[in-house]
């Protein structure tokens, strides 16, 4: 249980980070560039919320609230990849 709350913790922390270095670095002449690696960093949860919005069919409300699923759903994949990591690492530890 504990490490669910690290991973949860360690992906709300990493997905906070992405967001606020996206919007305060991010200015209308930023390079195109930098919007290419913001949305590698977005990928899985950008992919996941369109291929809802094409299933569902949403309205005006529903696309405003897509726009808090993506960072949500990151959330969740970057906490997936630290638990897995944690557990890696606590079953290494273990067989030694």
């Amino acid at each position: 249980m504990r490490r669910l709350a690290a991973a949860l913790g360690i992906g709300l922390v990493a997905e906070v980070l992405m967001l606020t270095v996206y919007f305060g670095l991010a200015t209308p002449s930023t390079s195109h560039w930098w919007w290419i690696v913001f949305a590698l960093t977005q990928e899985p949860g950008r992919h996941f919320v369109e291929w809802w919005a094409g299933v569902t069919r949403p309205g005006f409300e529903e696309q405003t609230a897509y726009i808090y699923l993506v960072p949500l759903i990151q959330w969740l994949v970057y906490a997936a990849i630290v638990y897995a990591a944690l557990w890696h690492r606590n079953r290494m530890s273990k067989s030694k």
